[in-house]
């Protein structure tokens, strides 16, 4: 099973923000998608060391759309 989570926040234009993927069962690596797409962290954008969170440091028009 896996899950993502918006930690009890609420997504707010310009201030940051955090997703977190938990999974149960033997996970090697999780990645994660935008809109169908995998993507990379970028500028404003971070990955955890084990990319199990993904922390946007100031959320824009951009980052609009469905994380998995």
């Amino acid at each position: 099973d896996v899950a993502v989570n918006m930690n009890n926040q609420q997504p707010i234009f310009n201030r940051s923000f955090t997703l977190t993927c938990t999974a149960s069962g033997d996970v090697e690596h999780i990645w994660w998608m935008k809109d169908g797409m995998y993507i990379d962290p970028h500028n404003g954008m971070t990955f955890s060391n084990d990319s199990s969170t993904l922390s946007f440091h100031s959320l824009n028009l951009n980052d609009d759309g469905h994380y998995r």
